[in-house]
């Protein structure tokens, strides 16, 4: 067997590694189509990528062009999108270890830290996005809320104002630091926000609910009650009306 003997266990490895990824795999898994049938295809092209780089390895076969890095991203945010948080994390995880300046890999494994509760996790691999050459309003808001999740506002506040800076015509974002506000006791600063929210957002019920909250710990109680009484009638119209 000659040359061929010491390699003849990979090459039995890799073969049964390979199973089989079709060009309808390779596309499916580079689709933005429905979750599940993006992980099943995804899975088929990361085994026969990892088959098809040992084959090579080994000086058997090219790698393919799609590669395992691209493949375990996508399987990733498929993950991601059905709250299977575990296994995003792993996959990003998978693609940062072959593309380690990812940021968008990166983001993902700190929503899914975010996700299993990990936040300590999920801060530092925000804060190495946020440390790009170029940073995003998102950025700043998902390390604002793993902030917030510790209990620990004032960075939370500080890092959703970042994220107005950036983008402030988001109303979630004033939401969120409204949230922070009100946990710290500032509630002309949380009413303040939550007004926002409803100037961008004016038929949304669960804002005018959230505002009246706010107006009732700060005392207005009229004002609360309005607010209550908004959010109920909203909550029953149907069809909501367009902004």
């Amino acid at each position: 067997m000659g040359l061929l003997a010491p390699r003849l266990p990979l090459l039995l490895l890799a073969a049964s590694l390979g199973g089989c990824a079709s060009d309808r795999d390779y596309a499916a898994c580079s689709d933005r189509g429905e979750a599940d049938g993006v992980i099943a295809a995804c899975s088929h092209v990361i085994a026969a990528e990892k088959a098809r780089r040992l084959f090579a390895w080994l000086g058997h076969g090219r790698a393919g062009p799609f590669t395992l890095a691209a493949a375990h991203h996508q399987r990733g945010a498929r993950y991601l999108a059905k709250g299977a948080f575990a296994d995003a994390r792993d996959d990003f995880s998978a693609t940062l270890q072959l593309t380690p300046d990812d940021r968008d890999a990166r983001y993902g494994r700190a929503a899914a830290h975010y996700g299993l509760g990990n936040q300590d996790a999920a801060i530092e691999d925000f804060t190495e996005v946020i440390r790009g050459p170029t940073t995003r309003a998102s950025y700043y808001y998902g390390r604002g809320r793993s902030y917030q999740a510790k209990g620990d506002h004032d960075r939370a506040v500080a890092d959703f104002t970042n994220a107005l800076k950036l983008d402030p015509g988001d109303p979630f974002y004033f939401d969120a630091r409204a949230l922070s506000h009100e946990r710290k006791g500032h509630y002309d600063r949380a009413i303040a926000d939550r007004n926002e929210t409803l100037r961008l957002m004016p038929y949304e019920a669960a804002f005018y609910s959230r505002r009246g909250q706010a107006f009732l710990k700060a005392g207005a109680l009229d004002r609360a009650i309005a607010d209550l009484d908004q959010a109920i009638k909203l909550g029953l119209e149907q069809p909501r009306p367009c902004p």
